[in-house]
């Protein structure tokens, strides 16, 4: 519910409406379409490691805030707590993997270092300014040459 610096996913403003039965003054951002090469994360993405990728979001804001895009690539996990999402340490994040990236950061071009045999996962956060993000990540598999 909660982002790592504190700011408020969607879910909080739903629990806000479920306990008030009114929205929240300011929404969270929206992600619509989230993709790499043209897939989304129902796909089952491979890429090949030296190459260079393309990842894309389309977003919105409710209450028309302007927003800030941030990209983080990270590797998955290689041991899982006994359920997911306890105590797991997050691992350090790939420096430098961002070739290019359109004017409003709504697309970039990557790539991974050639780590093969490896999965990752690509995170978008969509910040509005008023302490709220819009978080979604894509998992994908690093193909050796």
């Amino acid at each position: 519910m909660f982002h790592d610096d504190g700011s408020e996913k969607a879910a909080v403003e739903v629990m806000h409406y479920l306990w008030t039965d009114e929205w929240p003054e300011n929404r969270a951002p929206r992600i619509e379409a989230f993709t790499i090469n043209g897939l989304n994360a129902l796909h089952s993405i491979i890429l090949e490691e030296n190459k260079v990728h393309t990842a894309k979001v389309e977003a919105s804001d409710p209450d028309g805030d302007p927003f800030h895009v941030e990209w983080e690539l990270l590797p998955e996990l290689d041991e899982f707590a006994a359920y997911a999402g306890q105590r797991e340490s997050k691992p350090d994040s790939i420096e430098d993997f961002i070739v290019s990236n359109g004017e409003t950061k709504k697309e970039i071009e990557f790539r991974v270092p050639a780590d093969a045999d490896r999965t990752y996962r690509l995170f978008i956060y969509i910040y509005d300014g008023h302490g709220n993000v819009g978080v979604a990540n894509i998992p994908f598999y690093l193909r050796p040459e």
